[in-house]
């Protein structure tokens, strides 16, 4: 994430950025153990805090573009994780990116890009 959402988000080429976060989403849906372990019940441990947090950030980010189908695509994929694996109620969304992504998202679309310092 690093390297390529960096590139891809300051382009204006919306069918890789949907490519893009089609690709996280299935990347977090089919290997969420690669982050937590533990069972869904049960206290999670956090692996690759950083690379998670790169994920959640780059979703955050998604929401203060203009391109309305990402952001429609991104906000049904957090949904869909919270579904299948209770994204919302774990500690690095809660502590980390989640506030900042509920922030961009309830905000209305000319104060976006004043929200961005805080996504990051």
């Amino acid at each position: 994430m690093d390297e390529i959402y960096p590139i891809v988000a300051e382009r204006p080429a919306p069918e890789v950025k949907q490519s893009l976060f089609e690709l996280v989403e299935n990347l977090l849906s089919h290997n969420w153990r690669y982050f937590f372990s533990g069972s869904l019940l049960a206290e999670e441990t956090l692996n690759h805090r950083e690379q998670f947090v790169k994920l959640m950030q780059a979703y955050g980010q998604s929401f203060l573009q203009p391109d309305i189908n990402v952001f429609r695509h991104n906000l049904s994929a957090l949904e869909s994780l919270n579904r299948k694996w209770k994204l919302y109620h774990k500690a690095p969304f809660l502590d980390g990116a989640g506030p900042a992504i509920v922030c961009a998202v309830v905000a209305e679309p000319d104060q976006r890009p004043a929200l961005l310092p805080h996504v990051q």
